[in-house]
């Protein structure tokens, strides 16, 4: 992602979000209802039901993590969680640096009250658009879907 252009980074995270509903691993952005328990082998059901690291409900970030970071076999869950934190705060900050600050957090926030404050100090929308669910609302992934769609609308 370190190469991307806006549209580039817009249209990768919208394709990972859109994955993950096709690959129905829940409705809501929180990494513990979609991290699969067979990311390592499918017969070791519990090693990953803790993988939930983020805490918070964008976690866009930690679904490119995941998407893009291949677990070891001989991983501990503790090294597992340690390379998708330290995954996920790069791509936090790839989408910081190639968006500003103040876009990336009306992405990835964890509270939609800081979405929201940070979509209308970047000067880009309108007050009907500031009326986004993502902004506004614990976001789904559908709401994330639709906020970058219409980010990339406006930069494209």
């Amino acid at each position: 992602m370190e190469n991307f252009n806006k549209d580039q980074l817009l249209s990768y995270l919208i394709e990972t979000l859109e994955l993950t509903l096709i690959e129905d691993r829940g409705t809501k952005l929180d990494m513990e209802d979609w991290v699969s328990t067979s990311l390592l082998d499918p017969t070791e059901t519990d090693y990953h039901k803790e993988a939930h690291f983020c805490g918070y409900s964008a976690c866009v970030c930690g679904f490119v993590a995941l998407r893009t970071l291949a677990p070891h076999k001989r991983e501990s869950l503790f090294d597992w969680e340690t390379r998708l934190r330290d995954k996920s705060a790069r791509v936090e900050k790839d989408i910081a640096r190639i968006l500003g600050s103040e876009l990336s957090n009306s992405i990835v926030s964890p509270a939609h009250g800081f979405r929201y404050v940070e979509a209308c100090f970047s000067g880009l929308f309108t007050i009907y658009e500031l009326g986004h669910p993502h902004l506004n609302s614990e976001s789904s992934i559908e709401h994330a879907v639709s906020y970058l769609k219409m980010l990339k609308e406006k930069l494209i």
